[in-house]
Order: structure tokens, then C-alpha cells, then sequence
């Protein structure tokens, strides 16, 4: 990924991503990485104003049984998936100016068939300075779902 060439993508995506019922099968996501387990998290920053959080699983079950199609994007977020401050995100040096900034995890299924599936997994420095979202390592690739 280009440094500076996408950097308005992943902010969309970040904005975004945490609504798709099937986050990375249908097009890219991207999420904030937490400091605990790596896992992904939304950043309360980054959520519309009174967005509703659901913490109970039988009231997320209701609110999908509710929705009218499977692939409408969610209007709350769901259990298993933490709001966090963007302070309790998982930091990293920017390459181009050296300071921490926030680790998001990019994750797409790059291919679809009925013999096997490809997953790609990518971490980068999301720095708003620089306005680039940086490459931390190698892209991984699998074969299982990942997320």
C-alpha cells in the first residue's frame, strides 16, 4: 500500500467498517488493533455521536432478527467488538516522523470459491500528521478466516 495514496480510504473505512455484518468478506476493512490480545477495537472517537453500544448478546440477537436484510449495515456495535479511547489503541513509530501513532489492522478476503477461501491481514501506523497509513510488516496471507 502506498503510503499517502490511501490514507483518506482508511480513515472512511475506520469510520465504516465496524457496521458491515461481515467485516473484510465483501471489501476491505480496517479496524483500530487494541493493546490487549491484539484484538480489534472501535474507537469511541471515531463513532457518531450516541451510537448505541450493545453489550448483551440476546439483545444483539434481537436487533438482528429485527433487521429486514443480513447485509444492512449495523447502526450499533456489536458484543465482542470493544470501544476503547483512542489512547487504550496499540501504538507504533511512524516511519516518516518518528512519533506513536495508532496500529490498524487492514483485512479483505482477496479470494472466494467453493474449493477455499484467501484472507490478507495487514498492520500499519495510521499517523494523521503525515497523513499516511504506513506498513508496520509483511502482509499475511491464509487460508482461514483470520478475524
Amino acid at each position: 500500500m502506498e503510503a499517502h495514496q490511501n490514507f483518506t480510504t482508511v480513515v472512511k473505512l475506520l469510520l465504516t467498517s465496524w457496521r458491515d455484518a461481515d467485516a473484510g468478506k465483501y471489501g476491505d476493512a480496517y479496524f483500530f488493533v487494541g493493546q490487549v490480545n491484539d484484538a480489534w477495537v472501535v474507537v469511541r472517537e471515531f463513532l457518531p455521536e450516541g451510537a448505541p453500544v450493545c453489550t448483551d448478546r440476546g439483545e444483539w440477537r434481537r436487533y438482528v432478527d429485527s433487521r429486514e436484510w443480513w447485509r444492512a449495515p449495523f447502526d450499533r456495535v456489536r458484543p465482542g467488538l470493544p470501544v476503547v479511547s483512542l489512547a487504550e489503541v496499540k501504538t507504533y513509530a511512524c516511519p516518516h516522523c518518528g512519533e506513536a501513532r495508532p496500529v490498524v489492522e487492514h483485512y479483505v478476503q482477496t479470494y472466494d470459491s467453493a474449493e477455499g477461501d484467501n484472507w490478507l491481514t495487514e498492520r500499519l501506523v495510521f499517523c494523521t500528521d503525515c497523513k499516511a497509513a504506513s506498513p508496520v510488516a509483511q502482509p499475511h496471507n491464509s487460508s482461514m478466516r483470520m478475524r
